[in-house]
């Protein structure tokens, strides 16, 4: 059933977007999808508009500089008009590369108003990566700031740069632009191309994503209207908000930052106050001064703000809305930041790279009633479906892969036909890679991810990508890179590598080498040196393999060697199926065999022990962004986050039974010394043989306490016996009076 809140809303959006409504909906006559007809198709017209509307209103707040929207207006025009002096033509792709300042954004404008095409590199990337996007874009111009444009200068960059000293005051920080004279701009329509960003998938190197003007501008709309209708909410019920001031902490070259941060703030008339980098302890000063509003990043950033010690120091009374994207946000951080920010309403946003950031959202009592939904699909303007085989569109409750469609996707990826084919259906809905489902109310739950990337604190980053970063080392005659949990991040990347036979490549060595060709993010958080071959299967063994699993309808292979966690997951990838080794089987053997509390809690311990660094697959978790922060919205408690924490409460109270049993036990062991008892493991490497003697021993008599002991070591995953004794395998531990000859000689033949 519907909430309140829900009802409430969709009136709202009614009433914004019905007859003499504020936002009026129509449909493209080229692919019938809703737009937005009453407000401008195009970027520059936005910018003229709406700087118009509110030209003398505060816009950018950087240190101590403070621009006006009409200030910002006046000065991108200008340079708009020296970027076509110098020869920029419409669809001319402009790369900029800087860190957040007001340089960034007037020449972001400046480019749109010159018909250009924004190319947005990650400021994060090494020169390398840089080079990547632009031997794929192959831009007219890149413009930068000092650190990155050394970068590629050291990267050996052709295309002609320009630095800018953007620490200057505006006109300074664009001087150097500003020398070719004016001319005349171009008139750009809603179908020019506007903006590419660059998303990370599971096939490696960075996508260019490509938008038009009428899907940015849709997207930006899409966010205004929800907040009209908030706005209208807030006002009916006495409770009209403060002038809306945003902190800009997300970066701009990301969608989040671009669109329903940078954007929506000219629609709506709000003041953004720049952040060159993270930090929570300026973020929170920043708050207090600057009276914010609206703040925005990934769950991390919200949760810093939330456990800084100096917190209370602060003034924060001024903020509303605390919103997340990039990332899961764990459901028990919803309630912690409501308890922490009694004034602010925490909310959740779904989105990717490929629909400029739109897709769901999920706010105030929804929010607080179901924090592990993204929240329902942005209507009028936005369309979602789950589908399941041959792209059929399931009903409420069924799990399959979320698609979206809207005037706001991309129009494809740049100069990759085959990338654009693949990722959209024959109706237009785009291929999100994330497995979720709706729920009778409409919110949309993510349970699982189908692309093997890594998202750590909203940054997507390939396997692949990774993996052929470690194979340029000489030295590196293998490797796999997977993710591993995180508190912090969610996720992180970890690697396993095996130099070439003779080389003894250091750790140290081979993250200095990586750091010269990825961003500090890509580089794997934690390595080990694998001694032998990692499990490689040639093309014909993989085919083989495969014939068979589907010859039995199996979707688990079984090896009998140990895996580690870096071996199964490689195995995992080639195969496409379950892994699972030995250890595994005889878990489960021991969990069927236990007899007693003891051994069943022994055994459980194990199973948790062993699975714990395995989490991934289905249980990974998968509410979390491609393309960056903000580039995928997405929300609530993952599956892994959960199975993590039930396990891991699990293991903590076996850990505590087992305590006191062995509290128990060591009162027993008093007793036995007093009666003369002794103790016997029984050990073999069949299951059937140690029940035998278990049962020999029963039947003679003299058994009077029998228990399953095994416990399995995290690291070198050795079953082991409590004294330290490693064996390879540990069944049933009695207690007897005797042990019989004949029993001794049983003993030894199992």
């Amino acid at each position: 059933m519907p909430s309140e809140l829900d009802r409430i809303y969709d009136a709202a959006i009614a009433e914004v977007t019905g007859e003499g409504g504020r936002i009026q909906v129509g449909r493209d006559p080229d692919t019938g999808l809703a737009i937005v007809t009453n407000l401008p198709p195009t970027l520059p017209t936005l910018f003229d508009i709406f700087c118009g509307l509110h030209a003398d209103m505060e816009a950018v707040v950087a240190g101590d500089e403070r621009l006006s929207f009409s200030d910002l207006n006046r000065q991108a025009t200008s340079l708009a008009r020296a970027l076509v002096a110098r020869g920029v033509g419409k669809g001319d792709r402009i790369g900029i590369v800087m860190r957040n300042c007001p340089a960034w954004i007037v020449t972001w404008m400046a480019v749109l108003k010159a018909g250009g095409v924004a190319t947005l590199l990650n400021g994060w990337w090494r020169g390398e990566e840089m080079m990547h996007a632009l031997t794929l874009t192959r831009p007219k111009l890149i413009v930068a700031d000092a650190p990155r444009g050394e970068r590629l200068q050291t990267a050996g960059c052709p295309i002609p740069l320009v630095i800018l000293p953007i620490e200057g005051p505006i006109e300074a920080a664009i001087a150097p632009l500003m020398d070719a004279g004016e001319a005349d701009l171009p008139i750009v329509l809603p179908t020019d191309d506007a903006t590419i960003l660059f998303t990370s998938g599971s096939t490696g190197l960075a996508k260019g994503a490509v938008s038009t003007h009428r899907a940015v501008t849709t997207a930006v709309y899409t966010y205004a209207m929800g907040l009209a209708a908030l706005l209208g909410i807030r006002q009916a019920s006495g409770n009209p908000p403060a002038p809306p001031r945003t902190l800009v902490n997300v970066p701009l070259f990301h969608v989040t930052g671009e669109v329903p941060v940078l954007l929506n703030s000219f629609v709506v008339g709000r003041t953004m106050v720049l952040m060159p980098k993270w930090d929570p302890e300026e973020a929170l000063r920043l708050i207090e001064k600057e009276k914010i509003t609206y703040f925005v990043g990934v769950p991390t950033m919200s949760m810093e703000l939330a456990q800084s010690p100096s917190r209370t120091k602060y003034d924060l009374s001024s903020l509303t809305d605390i919103a997340a994207g990039g990332a899961a946000r764990p459901v028990a951080h919803v309630e912690r930041l409501e308890k922490t920010f009694t004034g602010a309403q925490p909310a959740l946003g779904y989105g990717l790279t490929e629909t400029n950031a739109v897709g769901c959202s999920n706010f105030w009592s929804n929010y607080h009633d179901k924090p592990a939904s993204t929240g329902r699909v942005m209507q009028p303007l936005v369309e979602l479906a789950i589908l399941g085989d041959g792209d059929v569109h399931l009903p409420a409750g069924e799990r399959g892969e979320i698609a979206i469609r809207s005037a706001a996707n991309i129009r494809g990826y740049w100069n990759d036909e085959a990338a654009t084919r693949a990722a959209v259906t024959a109706d237009g809905y785009f291929r999100t890679g994330d497995i979720g489902y709706l729920d009778e109310d409409g919110y949309l739950f993510i349970v699982d991810r189908k692309k093997d990337i890594i998202i750590r604190g909203g940054e997507n980053i390939s396997c692949i990508e990774v993996e052929q970063a470690i194979y340029a080392h000489p030295d590196v005659a293998e490797c796999s890179v997977f993710d591993l949990p995180d508190e912090r991040y969610g996720e992180i990347p970890a690697a396993v590598w095996l130099p070439k036979e003779g080389h003894a490549l250091h750790e140290d060595d081979l993250r200095e080498f990586l750091g010269e060709r990825l961003a500090p993010f890509k580089i794997p958080a934690a390595m080990w040196r694998a001694e032998d071959r990692l499990p490689r299967l040639g093309t014909g063994k993989v085919e083989e393999l495969k014939e068979l699993c589907l010859a039995v309808d199996a979707d688990t292979v079984v090896f009998d060697d140990e895996l580690s966690p870096a071996q199964q997951r490689n195995l995992e990838k080639i195969l496409g199926r379950t892994a699972i080794d030995r250890t595994a089987v005889i878990l489960d053997i021991f969990g069927q065999n236990a007899h007693s509390l003891e051994g069943k809690a022994q055994v459980e311990l194990a199973q948790i022990r062993y699975r714990l660094p395995r989490l991934r697959g289905k249980g990974k978790a998968l509410s979390q962004q491609r393309g960056g922060i903000g580039a995928r919205q997405g929300g609530g408690e993952t599956q892994l986050e959960v199975d993590r924490r039930r396990l891991l409460r699990r293991m903590h109270k076996l850990e505590a039974d087992l305590r006191d049993i062995e509290r128990v036990r060591h009162t027993q062991a008093k007793a036995r010394q007093r009666s003369r008892l002794h103790r016997v493991a029984i050990v073999g490497y069949t299951n059937a043989g140690k029940s035998t003697l278990l049962n020999r021993l029963t039947d003679a008599g003299v058994l009077v306490e029998d228990r399953l002991c095994a416990t399995l070591d995290a690291t070198t995953r050795r079953l082991q016996l409590p004294g330290g004794e490693t064996v390879l395998l540990t069944d049933t531990v009695g207690f007897i009076t005797k042990l019989p000859t004949q029993l001794v000689e049983a003993f030894k033949s199992t």
